[in-house]
């Protein structure tokens, strides 16, 4: 189904133009950028504080996804869900408007993107029907977000991509899923491209793939969908079962992969791993220590990876949205309106029951 550029610019420069923008008055800043449901049926780009208030919030065109932070100026990206006919940029400060990108013609984004370290370009995950290949494409931050280019992923499905500490590398989980070309991009029914999932490091100058790491042999019920840096030499990837409820039995839901193409699992055997059922909704580092959340399995899990060591599992029903605000604390948000905070050392502190906002699969921290 070939998808008209100009129809789905239009009509989402008419959504956003007529939807309410509200900022709150609030005691701290906001610490972190998530996307919602609201209880009217309307979606929106949420800011909230370490507190879990809401500092702000701005109308989006559709349900949103994952989000990038500029890394100099008071802009977030907020991408929306599979499949994405739109990427809308506002300030952090107050949630103004600032642009909207649509992909190219029979393109369609996957939820993820990332700003380049000179905040210059604005990278966003693609994936083009019928045949669902990936690709980076490239947009000018300096003139409007126009495309500017692109580069393959080298793989089928991709979904998040990342840049690592290096900031030279882009890794990018090529989750293998198949679009279903009737439906625009639709991921139903679910189906496995022949050459399954991988993990692709990506030269991020030239676009030319560095190493590739599929999943193993055995796992191919698994994909790679999220991933996080841990350092600047590896990445924390969290595996999604293609069907969670019938998935064989493997000895962990997570693996690290070095920039060397080398990966293990982590934490294998860890009972706490049979908790996620055969389900990593979200991965984010942070000091070395790794948070995976699971919406199915409503529980999160935070890892120190040095020591294969799982240091925290919380049961929270729906969590999926994680952000890293602090020093061994990590944000969750869950799609029940629960903002809570879980600390290393095992302290949990629930901070707010939002009952009016179900938010999404992921959260981002504006500040480190």
């Amino acid at each position: 189904m070939a998808i008209d550029r100009r129809d789905v610019l239009l009509s989402i420069a008419a959504g956003l133009a007529a939807a309410p923008f509200a900022a709150r008055a609030a005691s701290m800043p906001a610490a972190a950028v998530t996307t919602a449901r609201r209880s009217d049926g309307s979606f929106a780009l949420i800011g909230l504080n370490a507190a879990g208030g809401i500092t702000c919030e701005a109308a989006l065109p559709g349900r949103g996804h994952g989000l990038a932070v500029h890394p100099a100026r008071p802009l977030v990206a907020a991408f929306g869900r599979r499949p994405g006919r739109w990427t809308a940029l506002f300030e952090t400060g107050g949630g103004h408007h600032v642009a909207t990108i649509v992909p190219p013609t029979d393109h369609f984004f996957s939820g993820h993107g990332f700003f380049l370290p000179d905040g210059m370009t604005l990278a966003i995950v693609e994936i083009v029907l019928p045949r669902g290949e990936g690709r980076i494409g490239l947009y000018d931050a300096r003139e409007r977000f126009r495309r500017i280019g692109d580069f393959s992923t080298h793989g089928v499905g991709a979904h998040e991509a990342i840049l690592l500490g290096d900031g030279a590398t882009i890794a990018v989980a090529n989750g293998g899923l198949l679009p279903d070309p009737d439906t625009g991009g639709d991921l139903k029914p679910l189906r496995m491209a022949s050459g399954g999932s991988s993990v692709v490091l990506i030269d991020a100058h030239r676009g030319t793939r560095l190493a590739s790491v599929r999943a193993p042999e055995t796992q191919t019920d698994f994909g790679y969908r999220h991933l996080a840096g841990v350092d600047d030499q590896s990445l924390a990837v969290g595996l999604q079962a293609l069907d969670p409820d019938r998935a064989p039995e493997i000895p962990s839901l997570a693996r690290l992969i070095t920039q060397q193409g080398r990966q293990r699992w982590l934490a294998p055997g860890n009972p706490l791993w049979g908790t996620l059922s055969n389900y990593v909704g979200s991965v984010v580092s942070r000091d070395g220590r790794i948070a995976f959340t699971s919406p199915r399995g409503g529980r999160a899990v935070i890892l120190d990876p040095a020591h294969d060591a799982i240091l925290v599992s919380q049961a929270e029903a729906d969590v999926c949205g994680v952000a890293g605000l602090a020093p061994g604390a990590f944000l969750l948000t869950t799609g029940f309106g629960a903002v809570v905070s879980v600390e290393i050392g095992g302290t949990v502190r629930p901070l707010a029951a939002l009952t009016g906002y179900q938010f999404d699969n992921h959260a981002v921290a504006l500040s480190s």
